[in-house]
Parts: structure tokens; sequence; C-alpha cells
């Protein structure tokens, strides 16, 4: 038996995306029942059927036209000769379940029982609706269950919790398709490959983490602490995330950052970019034997949200995951380069003081944007913002 859905179609502009399924030699066309009374397409013609199930059957030859009722296209018809497809119309008029045994509808005639349509189809055509209709909340919550699933998996092995890196990375593409289509994937494409902009922004993504970590430092030894030797060491670990981290940034600021800023203040989506950022965290500071255990959370916390600052301000100018990528890297590896305390509350803090310093002169010398309501991200496609040098 194949089973085929098709969830929240956008009739009314006549959008359908993947309309046939095709099945032994045949394709079998998709049309929502709960609309068509009867269509005419080229030499198809779509039949009632008498029977109690109330379903639909029809005996269609070569078509490749639109079948349409009161004035709202419906289904488009392609492909091989189409010999029967059978309909099977759910509660809602929004969903569509399209029901194909062929050997069982020839040999017993038209027969229909509406349980036949799976749970599991009724379950995705939920998720699908969900995505469209709240595309981001979606997205963090496949984002989390994407890397936590991997995340637990951890202490098995290494490479699990470098996969889960790339949660956020493949949500974003996952959702990104359901909601905007190929349009969607491109465009989150664009801002993940683009990599030429202005040399002076390569030297902020770099200079800017390790300039606040340092004024950290800084801040440590006026504190009335010793000094603390320099360079410290890196770890080899750190210099794979370097690189690896693009799975989140993909997410985070490819997509997340980019689909709140067209609805909100670079502001209010720093905030809630840093909430999700730093939640997505919070297994390895609360489950027993994950690497961050027992660390302190909130010092995390006030270190991600100032950061967030630092990273949206390299958005802003450059519409660029991979620069967010080398900020982001940059800020892993710059407590081992400028400021190496063993005390991991203490890093946090006054890192987080140092980013903050950093920060608060960029946004102040650009405050009206970073207050303005649903400013559009207008460069997403052309990065015509990344070829100006940082102000």
């Amino acid at each position: 038996m194949a089973l085929l859905f098709s969830a929240e179609r956008n009739w009314a502009d006549g959008r359908i995306e993947q309309p046939t399924l095709g099945v032994g030699s045949h394709e079998f066309a998709v049309i929502d029942p709960g609309r068509l009374r009867q269509a005419n397409a080229n030499a198809g013609q779509l039949l009632e059927h008498p029977g109690d199930s109330g379903a639909h059957v029809a005996a269609l030859g070569d078509v490749a036209g639109v079948a349409e009722a009161d004035g709202t296209r419906l289904g488009v018809l392609s492909g091989a000769p189409v010999q029967m497809f059978y309909f099977a119309p759910l509660r809602s008029r929004a969903n569509l379940g399209l029901l194909l045994d062929m050997d069982e509808i020839l040999a017993r005639g038209v027969r229909l029982n509406r349980q036949c349509v799976s749970r599991g189809v009724g379950m995705i055509s939920t998720a699908a609706g969900l995505i469209r209709r709240y595309p981001l909340s979606m997205y963090v919550v496949l984002a989390y269950v994407f890397s936590i699933t991997l995340g637990l998996l951890l202490n098995v092995s290494l490479l699990f919790g470098l996969i889960a890196l790339f949660g956020p990375a493949a949500a974003a593409f996952i959702v990104a398709r359901i909601w905007r289509g190929q349009a969607g994937v491109g465009e989150l494409w664009a801002v993940t490959t683009r990599w030429r902009v202005h040399p002076g922004w390569y030297i902020a993504a770099l200079a800017l983490p390790i300039a606040g970590t340092a004024i950290g430092h800084v801040l440590y030894i006026l504190a009335g602490n010793a000094a603390l030797p320099v360079p410290g060491r890196v770890e080899p670990i750190l210099l794979v995330l370097f690189f690896l981290v693009i799975g989140e940034e993909i997410g985070w600021r490819g997509f997340l950052l980019r689909g709140l800023l067209s609805r909100r203040s670079p502001l209010v989506a720093t905030l809630v970019v840093a909430a999700v950022w730093t939640l997505w965290h919070s297994p390895l500071y609360f489950i027993p034997g994950m690497p961050s255990y027992g660390n302190p959370f909130w010092a995390f916390t006030l270190w991600v949200f100032t950061f967030s600052f630092l990273m949206t301000w390299l958005w802003l100018g450059t519409r660029s995951a991979w620069l967010a990528t080398i900020m982001h890297g940059t800020g892993n590896l710059a407590a081992s380069l400028v400021f190496p305390l063993a005390d991991v509350a203490g890093l946090f803090v006054f890192s987080a003081i140092g980013f903050a310093i950093v920060a608060i002169p960029l946004v102040l010398a650009s405050w009206s944007r970073w207050i303005s309501i649903g400013s559009r991200d207008p460069d997403a496609q052309s990065g015509a913002v990344a070829d100006a040098p940082p102000a």
C-alpha cells in the first residue's frame, strides 16, 4: 500500500508542492476532495462515487492541466497515463489524504475505510502544518530535539557530541524547506556560504572576542588577583570546534536571528537568540557526566548574553554565517589565549564584563537601528552591506 498526504496547501494562490506520486508505471495526482465537486482536466473526468464511503474515484488519460472548483486551483495532473486514484477526505479541508492500493481496488472494487489513514501520516501532516504556522518556534524545538538526543550519547563517543553541533543547522534547513520551499533553502545557503566581505569584518570577528576576554583579564588583575601567564595552552578540541561551530551558526544567526529581524528589533532578537542559545547548552551543565556538569550555569548565561550582542553586530554588518562562525570560534579560543583562568565562574563573569565594554559603544553608535521594530533584512541575498568596512 502506498500512502500520500498533503498538509495545509495554500490552495488560494495555487501553490502545490510535489502534486504527483508515482506507483509502478503510473503517476497519481493530488487534489483536495473536500472542495472538489466535479472538475475536468483535459481528457480527464473526475466522478463522485455513489457509495456510502464518500470517496472519489477518477479514471484519467494523459493529462497535464489544472482542476478548478469555485475559482480555486485544486490540483495539477501530469506525467504518465493516470488510470485511477482514490481519495480519502480527512476531517479538515486543510489536510488531504490519498490512499492508493491498486490491486485491492481492482480486485474488490471501490471500498474505503477511513481508519486506513495511518496515525503516522496524521502526525507528519500536523508537524508540517505547525512548522508553516510557527516556523521559528518549531525550529527551536527541532534544533533542541536533534542536538540533545545526540548530545546524551556524548559519554559513549565524542563523535556524537560533534554531530550534535549540527542540530541547529539540520533543523534550519528542514524548516526552511517546509516553510518557504526551495527559496527558503536558497536564502539559507546564501548566508551560509557568504565569505566575500570587506577584510575589516574578518579583523573584527577575530579581534573583538579576544579584546573582550583580554579586558576581562585586566579587570581580574585590578580586582586584586595575580596576572595569569599568556598565552595559555590551547586544547586540540577547541581547534576542531573553531570550525564545527558553523553547525550552530547556520541555525542561530543564519536562520533564527535572520527570521526574528523581519519582525523584531535587533535588540529584542538578540535577547531571544541568546536565551535559545543558552538553554541549548543547559544539558551540559545539569546532566551528570556531561563535560560542564557542576559548573555555574548562571555565569555561562551572562557570558552568552553579552557575547550575543557582538554576534548580532557582526551579523548586521555581514549577513554571513561564516563570519559568525569565526567570531564564535574565536570566543571559545580567547580564554585559553589571553585569560587561562581555572575558575570557570570568574572566567565567564570577567569575560562577560569585557564583552559588554566592547559591545556597548558599538550598539550605542547605531542605537536607532537596534531599537527599530521589524527591521527587514533586504540584503540577505545580495550581501551588499558586507562590502563596506565596519563602522
